[in-house]
């Protein structure tokens, strides 16, 4: 027998039924898919309802014709599979933020540790309405000067500026609550072009979008 802890990192052996094989298989894929096992266990932890998983919201959301899944931004194809998934749970409100925690009664307070203000935290206010995140946003669109047109090549960088944005905003929280680490404006924006560069660096776009970048 398998113990359960150790399903999200077993093999599959030459002697293993055919529905065993076939269930890591699957897993596999959902791990790859949605870019590592911590972001398939959040996605299943988000298609909880009354302590039950529901089968139909995990379908949907892991079915290649989904209609999320066809969103240019969350699912441009430049993006690290991690970025887009975070990104698809935070429009689905789907991310476990703070206010969320607190009407499970999982957490008894709730403040936003990016502007260490008194304020909750919740989706919009995490990625939207804190003062450390506009911040970050600002320095972001600056770079990539959001306020003149671009098309193809160019609004493909937006878009993977975007959601390593958000991702990196999400994890720079995470990083705050659970490990007492924290980053400057100045340092998470940094770790946002770096993400972009590499990303860019191993793609086959025209020279003229580095040119543009640079």
């Amino acid at each position: 027998m398998v113990n359960i802890g150790d399903f999200w990192h077993v093999k599959s052996k030459a002697g293993d039924s055919w529905l065993w094989k076939q269930l890591i298989k699957s897993r596999d894929y959902a791990v790859n898919l949605l870019g590592g096992v911590e972001n398939l266990k959040n996605l299943i932890s988000s298609c909880y309802v009354n302590s039950k998983v529901r089968l139909s919201a995990l379908y949907n959301a892991l079915k290649p014709g989904s209609k999320v899944d066809r969103h240019d931004t969350v699912w441009e194809k430049l993006n690290y599979p991690k970025h887009s998934f975070i990104m698809w749970l935070a429009i689905q409100d789907k991310l476990l933020t703070q206010d969320r925690l607190h009407k499970r009664g999982i957490i008894q307070s709730n403040q936003c540790l990016l502007c260490e203000g008194a304020v909750a935290e919740s989706r919009n206010h995490l990625f939207f309405d804190c003062n450390f995140s506009n911040c970050v946003w600002n320095g972001i669109m600056e770079w990539l000067k959001f306020k003149l047109r671009g098309k193809g090549s160019k609004q493909r960088i937006k878009r993977l500026a975007l959601t390593a944005t958000i991702y990196n905003i999400w994890r720079e929280r995470n990083a705050r609550i659970f490990k007492e680490e924290f980053r400057s404006v100045e340092q998470l924006i940094k770790a946002i072009k770096v993400d972009t560069w590499t990303i860019l660096l191993n793609s086959s776009l025209p020279d003229e979008a580095y040119n543009w970048l640079l």
